[in-house]
């Protein structure tokens, strides 16, 4: 899905994805924590 290796555009596609589909920006944040970024 994320081809990218640099994990500032995997976290900016993954807050677009998100906010995309409505998630909360606090869900996105706990969630990036847990992935280490």
């Amino acid at each position: 899905l994320i081809k990218d290796k640099d994990p500032y555009i995997i976290k900016n596609k993954l807050f677009q994805y998100a906010l995309s589909r409505g998630f909360e920006s606090d869900i996105i944040s706990s969630v990036l924590k847990e992935k280490g970024l």
